[in-house]
Formats: C-alpha cells, structure tokens, sequence
C-alpha cells in the first residue's frame, strides 16, 4: 500500500514505473527500435535493405535481385539464430523465416530466384558448392537461374528463401516396385 501512495504523490515516478512495465512488456519490439534483432532457434532472418545513403554499390546491377554488395534490396546474407546488433529499423526490413525442412522420404527440388541466365538450350543449371544452398553470396558468384540440378536431401536447411524457391512441395522419393524394374528390364 505504500507504494502505491508514493507512486501517487510522485507522478514522475508513476511514468517510470510504466514506461519500464511497457518496455518488459514489449522487450522485442524495444531492442528492435535500438537496432537489435533476435533470431530464433529454429529461423534465420533474411533482410531487405530499403536505402543506401553513400558508397559505390548504391543500386542493383540490372537483372539481379538479389544484392551482394550491401545495396539496396534484397539482401543475400542471411541472420543466423542468435542477437544481432546495428540493423536500424529505418534502414532494414528483417523478416523471420523457419529453417527449410525436407522429410526423410523426400529430396528438396530448388528454382534459383536469381544468378547468371541459363545458356540456350539448357533446361538445368549446373552444380554449385553452395553448401546445399545455405550459402547464397556463393551461388550467386557462379549460380544460373531456374531449376537446379543439385537437388537438396533430407533435413533442416537454412536457405535464404529470397534467392531460392520450392516450386513445389518437396518431391516424394518413389518407392521401390521390384515388379516395374522386372517388367522394364524383359523389354
């Protein structure tokens, strides 16, 4: 009771108290205003960066989406789980995304959302050691467009879903049919 009564008699001290109440209240979207972000666990944050005051990479190359140099747009690098300082939210856009997740009787089919165009005549791009696609600044340095022909197994995968797409949902592995190989195999 008496501190309620002091908290009356000292308005200053009534907006303190809650002022820090909304701040515990609102802890993530408090640390957001000061430039922190966290990740968690089970996502990695991708981020859209919305201005570039000075530098040489100010806009995107044309065709390219995805940026590399720290311009404007679409960022390539990724959050990985954790607390990460200095992204103001004037500047970027951070958006959670869980891990990419492929079931263990499936394999994971990706559309490359951006890289070097496909050469005539190819429907498939050529492998790249991307780490599985987690790595993005890798494949875009030597990655083509389109369907992959790397293909991503089983498992939970932190793929920048700015760079790269499911078609589909991931492709059911098909299971063996001895009497189909036997069948296949008489003609």
């Amino acid at each position: 009771m008496d501190i309620l009564l002091s908290l009356a008699s000292h308005p200053w001290l009534t907006v303190l108290a809650v002022v820090v109440l909304l701040a515990l209240v609102l802890y993530e979207r408090t640390l957001r205003l000061f430039g922190f972000v966290i990740v968690p666990d089970d996502s990695i944050g991708t981020l859209t960066k919305g201005f570039v005051l000075f530098g040489r990479h100010r806009e995107l190359p044309p065709g390219r989406i995805v940026a590399l140099y720290g311009e404007a747009g679409l960022q390539a690098d990724t959050l990985a789980p954790g607390l990460h300082l200095g992204l103001w939210p004037w500047q970027y856009q951070v958006e959670l995304v869980k891990f990419t997740v492929i079931p263990d009787d499936a394999i994971g089919v990706v559309e490359a959302c951006d890289g070097l165009p496909l050469p005539d005549g190819r429907v498939l791009a050529h492998h790249v050691d991307c780490d599985n696609f987690q790595d993005a600044r890798a494949f875009l340095a030597a990655g083509e467009r389109g369907l992959q022909m790397t293909v991503v197994p089983p498992g939970a995968w932190r793929i920048n879903t700015s760079a790269a797409r499911w078609p589909a949902t991931a492709s059911r592995m098909p299971a063996p049919s001895w009497p189909a190989v036997a069948s296949a195999a008489r003609r």
